[in-house]
């Protein structure tokens, strides 16, 4: 069965590195962009989700998208609340784990 994955894991992995060069930048506007790219990674994830489950992937492939969806939710809730910079690089690196272990679980089967 072919992977939906890779074209996803690919727009998402640069949007994590483009999240992480914006936490070194200014705190107010870096909340809002920082909150934008959540948002695009969370539509990215939305999508693969989608497309992994109309293509009749594996369950664990679109649980993975599913994990990583409930994950920026939660990323976003946070910093919604309160910013902090150091915890915002502690779940963009959290996310890029996230996403090189998915890719790992979805070609074992």
């Amino acid at each position: 069965m072919k992977q939906v994955g890779g074209r996803y894991r690919s727009s998402f992995l640069q949007r994590v590195n483009v999240a992480l060069r914006l936490v070194e930048k200014d705190t107010q506007s870096l909340r809002t962009r920082l909150m934008d790219e959540l948002e695009a990674m969370f539509k990215i994830a939305e999508q693969a989700a989608e497309a992994a489950r109309a293509e009749g992937a594996k369950p664990k492939e679109v649980q993975n998208w599913m994990r990583i969806m409930g994950y920026l939710s939660q990323v976003m809730n946070s910093l919604s609340k309160s910013f902090d910079e150091a915890k915002a690089l502690e779940h963009l690196k959290n996310m890029e784990r996230m996403m090189r272990e998915s890719k790992g679980n979805t070609e074992e089967g």
